[in-house]
């Protein structure tokens, strides 16, 4: 499998180096709970705690160019990929553990079809950092073995909130959440996501 230092992962995003993410994630795991649940997929849009290390300021100011942004949690046990979103904004993705990020490209989308075969899986190393472009597909990591994944997500302020108004954009679920889902995936379909994530669900 392919890994984030990879060519072929820089039309996805880059990894983010001049600061020390392998310092940064010993000491999240010293002062901040990173348990990971027994089953599903846990995600938090705003850990206050996280907001207060060095790494925040760093990745406000060299990613996101001084604007407002929060940073949160993904964690759990996911063997398989059954939606795909995207932000307006590039996604910061640091590994407390080894996950695996399945990545597409908005631009294979077929009107509000993608097809699950055209995703790339890449290994992210724990202790590593990427910036995903806006233009980058994905979900929730995979996790490359049965202890489940851990990692921490940097997003500009405000998304994944609920709507204030309904919007005209079909794919617009949260605040600058775009998402489409397989048809399996009921629960979502039943909250107003489409089923336009096509072909089969992905695997790692």
């Amino acid at each position: 499998m392919k890994n984030v230092a990879d060519r072929s992962f820089r039309v996805y995003g880059k990894k983010l180096e001049n600061f020390d993410f392998e310092k940064y994630v010993k000491e999240v795991r010293k002062t901040v709970d990173i348990s990971i649940p027994h089953s599903g997929n846990v995600y938090r849009a705003s850990v206050k705690k996280l907001e207060e290390f060095e790494a925040f300021e760093w990745i406000r100011s060299n990613v996101y160019g001084g604007l407002d942004i929060q940073i949160g949690t993904c964690a759990g046990h996911n063997k398989n990929t059954t939606a795909v979103e995207y932000h307006a904004g590039s996604e910061v993705v640091i590994a407390i553990t080894d996950c695996i990020l399945p990545l597409g490209h908005t631009y294979d989308m077929d009107g509000n079809t993608y097809d699950a075969e055209l995703m790339e899986p890449f290994f992210l190393k724990k202790g590593e950092a990427v910036e995903l472009y806006g233009t980058t597909l994905h979900y929730s990591p995979i996790e490359p073995d049965s202890e489940g994944y851990f990692t921490l997500v940097a997003l500009l302020k405000g998304t994944n909130e609920d709507l204030e108004n309904p919007s005209k954009n079909p794919l617009l679920l949260k605040k600058n959440k775009y998402m489409i889902v397989h048809p399996s995936r009921m629960d979502k379909v039943e909250a107003g996501a489409i089923p336009g994530f096509v072909n089969t669900t992905l695997s790692v």
